[in-house]
């Protein structure tokens, strides 16, 4: 700038002011190119972008397979024999990829060769997606020329016991290692001294960033319960609830509050989702069922064709229903129709098969119970004359006469396996079952009392049948009915089993969760439940859904979700952000302990609590 401003005044003297304005006017315009020379310089870059002098050391980063020296990027419209035809006809071309490679080496020699005393030469372990990366072939030929030159390994994975200076090579870096070190010991691992004096030393040095780095350490999920106003608003003393949401105040009451409480939802996004298409499942098994018995149609004697025309016209009518569809092209419609459509052809071809199999017959789809339903809610007292109503919606309810009484069972459509775990029960993860069958039988009648048959699952779906050959027809067809099998807990008693499958003998029943061994005894697998049981399961029933209603009228909204068996509701909670319960941090997870099998009744009736 000064050499500039001697060509442009020559021979002027003009005063300081002036010198000072045309001294700020030049910096201003001032645009360097090249960090001016020096006696001590560092040049950064990519090996084929940048000039590579002689230099006193060299460091070489990232030096692992595929990248050092790269590989050639394939793929191109002209193969390497037709590039050489066109080179010979004189056609100037770009680098192919053998000419590619050529280069790579000869980077890999420049990077070598440049520095006078000293050479470093590191490479990865793993990625940010903690995929493990392998050393690039220059390692190993380093090492072939140099047996005895030593390698330092730092660990990928942190381990605080061992001596952390080598990794202590930024306050930046030490910030962001030193919380876990610190949640770690806080838990009771022993950290090697050394991260404790780099602790005081970033506290004193940098409080501001440590602070604001180390703050989740002591930070604890302490959600105060809502206020008497709040709890007012929200609840009242006529509690509406659904199975759903027992459900999921029991799982976890922070994601019942901000999901119930304060109806927060995600954004909506035009695709489809599992949800949906178990919606579109359900309605088209209800309109199946709705024309087989408005026909008057036998359920035996329904063909597979009549089925399949069925299933296409229903198809037809709930296809502009499902949500994201617009969005679609047609033939993206039309692939997405088709198989809709085989899912629920052999999902109706096993419910025809499933009740013609029995005497159990459809007396309700999609029945719904609840204030102003067709069916009475279910209502349990709470403490201070406030009570908790239960509403919901049952798939479908079968029914079959036994003398004066009616035996009902109730069957609920899934898009997933899912079985019905006694546990999930007892703790009040999995109520659905349960509370439907005790809806259908607590609606009163004087002329035909009402007797619970049993529970089940049914899985929509179309599922791969293993067989060890090809099977033939018939055994297709076994194999598909044993897939479609219903999943719950079926009443012990002959007549009940007898009602549901005609045929069972002895064997397994490829309709219900029942096998009966040569003696007619009922196989100790079984999905069976006595009546006495099912008292016992009504009463629990009532205990837990008073139990989730009382905490609520308390206002507990805690971050507490439970842990059992190794699963947790978290993984698939999407509220980590809003409640920041992290186990890695030393949160507590509720630990939920099933008792055994045969203690299991008992803890029922006792209302004892595993938690």
């Amino acid at each position: 700038v000064l050499d500039e401003m001697v060509q442009a005044l020559g021979e002027q003297s003009p005063g300081a002011e002036r010198f000072l304005q045309t001294l700020e006017a030049g910096f201003h315009a001032l645009r360097l190119g090249v960090v001016p020379p020096g006696l001590d310089q560092v040049f950064a870059g990519s090996l084929d972008r940048s000039r590579n002098p002689e230099v006193k050391a060299c460091f070489v980063l990232g030096a692992n397979e595929g990248v050092f020296p790269a590989r050639a990027a394939g793929g191109g419209v002209l193969s390497e024999g037709e590039r050489e035809e066109l080179a010979a006809a004189g056609m100037s071309l770009g680098p192919g990829e053998r000419q590619q490679l050529f280069d790579e080496q000869y980077l890999v020699y420049v990077a070598l060769t440049r520095s006078s005393h000293r050479l470093w030469v590191s490479y990865a372990l793993t990625a940010d997606e903690s995929v493990s990366l392998a050393p690039s072939v220059v390692v190993d030929d380093l090492q072939a020329v140099f047996p005895t030159l030593p390698v330092d390994r730092l660990p990928a994975d942190l381990d605080v016991r061992q001596d952390p200076l080598p990794l202590l090579v930024h306050p930046r870096r030490a910030l962001s290692m030193l919380a876990p070190v610190l949640r770690q010991r806080g838990q009771g691992t022993p950290v090697h001294p050394n991260w404790l004096h780099a602790r005081d030393w970033l506290e004193l040095t940098f409080p501001v960033a440590y602070r604001r780095s180390t703050a989740g350490v002591s930070y604890r999920p302490v959600t105060p319960p809502l206020s008497p106003a709040a709890r007012r608003v929200l609840y009242g003393t006529r509690m509406c609830l659904s199975v759903t949401q027992i459900e999921q105040f029991l799982a976890c009451p922070f994601a019942h509050f901000v999901r119930f409480g304060l109806r927060a939802e995600e954004r909506q996004v035009a695709t489809l989702r599992p949800l949906d298409l178990g919606h579109f499942f359900h309605r088209g098994l209800e309109r199946f069922v709705h024309l087989v018995v408005a026909s008057g149609a036998d359920w035996s004697e329904l063909a597979p064709d009549v089925i399949q025309g069925m299933i296409g016209t229903i198809v037809g009518e709930l296809m502009p229903q499902l949500q994201g569809e617009r969005y679609l092209t047609s033939r993206r419609q039309q692939y997405l129709a088709g198989k809709l459509r085989d899912i629920l052809v052999q999902s109706a071809r096993a419910v025809a098969t499933q009740l013609a199999a029995g005497e159990f017959r459809p007396v309700a789809v999609e029945a719904c119970f609840g204030p102003g339903e067709g069916l009475p809610p279910l209502v349990f007292p709470l403490q201070g004359g406030a009570t908790v109503e239960l509403a919901g919606r049952v798939d479908r309810v079968d029914a079959a006469p036994a003398g004066e009484a009616m035996l009902l069972r109730v069957v609920d459509y899934k898009s997933g396996a899912v079985s019905l775990d006694l546990g999930e029960v007892y703790h009040g993860l999995r109520l659905q079952l349960p509370t439907y069958l005790q809806a259908v039988l607590a609606v009163e009648s004087d002329r035909t009392p009402r007797l619970p048959a049993g529970m089940f699952y049914f899985t929509v779906g179309r599922p791969l049948l293993r067989a060890r050959a090809a099977p033939g027809d018939d055994e297709a067809a076994r194999l598909a009915a044993r897939a479609f099998r219903l999943r719950g807990l079926v009443v012990n008693e002959p007549g009940v089993i007898a009602k549901m499958d005609r045929q069972l003998v002895n064997g397994e029943s490829s309709v219900i969760p029942v096998a009966l061994r040569d003696t007619g005894e009922v196989h100790g697998r079984s999905g069976v439940i006595s009546l006495g049981q099912f008292e016992l399961l009504r009463r629990h029933l009532a205990r837990t859904v008073a139990s989730a209603g009382e905490a609520m009228r308390r206002g507990e909204v805690s971050a507490a979700p439970y842990w059992r068996k190794g699963t947790t509701p978290c993984g698939s909670c999407g509220l980590q952000a809003i409640c920041r319960f992290d186990p890695a941090a030393g949160h507590r997870y509720r630990v939920l302990r099933d008792p055994s099998r045969p203690r299991l009744w008992e803890a029922m009736e006792t209302g004892e609590e595993h938690d």
